[in-house]
């Protein structure tokens, strides 16, 4: 059993960054704990989205698919393999889908024109190293939106790393989220800010009893997000 605390101190929070899809969570257990884990690693090789190094060799051949309903049509796919490679350990892929549906399309006269389809899609690779009582790890992502038609490219990595107590059931995280910079924009006139977030949390089970507790805090770019 797990209780997780997160918190931020802004008092209102808008979507002003774009490529939702790196932010949204792509799993149940994930959105439980707010779209953020940076330190909990219990197996599940869905974290790696919020921390790289929290699949280690252990996940060698799991996978996950995931599908979460939102309202109307719009809808989050996801899917994750680990692939243990000689020489070099195990390999973490991934690729991520938001489907936003259909989107009213209108000219500059306020027209209906049409139905647009709109979506984004991340593509990601996952590599972490063991060390002492340290995990590093780092992923490589290629993300594609195409919204009502306007298209753009960005490659991003996330580098984070969580210390593991030897003895006691305690762990700190720490990662940098979507470091990278845009290979094409939506347009000549657009200027597109990517969701780069710094986040640090620890989880720590007491010995004599039955839940585990994380706090994560987020946001300390100080920048607005998607949450």
């Amino acid at each position: 059993m797990w209780v997780g605390i997160t918190s931020t101190s802004l008092a209102q929070i808008a979507a002003t960054k774009s490529f939702g899809v790196l932010v949204v969570p792509n799993n149940a257990r994930l959105a439980a704990l707010r779209g953020v884990n940076v330190s909990l690693t219990d197996r599940d090789l869905n974290f790696f989205h919020s921390n790289p190094s929290l699949a280690g060799d252990t996940l060698t051949g799991t996978a996950s698919a995931s599908y979460q309903f939102y309202i109307a049509d719009i809808g989050n796919a996801s899917f994750a393999y680990s692939h243990n490679f000689t020489g070099i350990g195990a390999v973490v892929f991934g690729i991520q889908h938001l489907n936003y549906g259909s989107i009213k399309g209108y000219d500059a006269t306020g027209q209906e024109i049409g139905d647009f389809k709109s979506g984004e899609t991340a593509l990601i690779v996952s590599k972490s190293h063991q060390i002492s009582h340290f995990r590093l790890g780092a992923n490589l992502k290629f993300a594609f939106p195409n919204i009502a038609g306007y298209r753009a490219n960005a490659l991003l990595a996330d580098i984070g790393g969580v210390f593991i107590h030897p003895k006691q059931d305690f762990r700190v995280g720490l990662t940098l989220r979507n470091i990278g910079f845009m290979l094409s924009e939506y347009s000549e006139t657009s200027d597109t800010s990517l969701p780069f977030d710094v986040q640090v949390g620890f989880t720590f089970k007491p010995e004599h009893m039955p839940v585990r507790f994380s706090l994560s805090a987020y946001n300390l770019t100080g920048e607005k997000n998607y949450f």
